[in-house]
């Protein structure tokens, strides 16, 4: 399994009628495609959640820096910092965003 499968999975989980309906709902249905494809490709599943987190778009940033912390995917700390320093600053999402840069930062500690 490749990055662009990982990401064709994820984008059916938004595209699920359910998804668009409830934000837990989605998150819940990413979590299982990850769950399925991280012991498979660990090294997709993280070039996915990179791409997603390199959107700057919702849902599907947010949604990668839950799954990071859920995941516990060390490897994208220094990416969720960067987003982190950019909402602080205002140059990417409303300022309360933040919480969820802050609560995946402190599980990956």
């Amino acid at each position: 399994m490749s990055k662009n499968d990982i990401l064709a999975k994820l984008q059916s989980a938004l595209n699920d009628p359910g998804s668009q309906k409830s934000g837990e709902y989605l998150e819940e249905h990413v979590a299982v495609q990850l769950k399925r494809s991280i012991g498979d490709d660990h090294v997709g599943v993280i070039q996915a959640l990179e791409s997603w987190l390199e959107l700057r778009e919702e849902p599907q940033t947010m949604i990668a820096v839950r799954m990071a912390a859920k995941f516990q995917i060390q490897e994208l700390r220094p990416l969720i910092e960067k987003l982190a320093q950019e909402i602080e600053k205002g140059d990417a999402f409303l300022p309360f965003y933040k919480r969820w840069t802050d609560e995946a930062l402190e599980k990956l500690m």
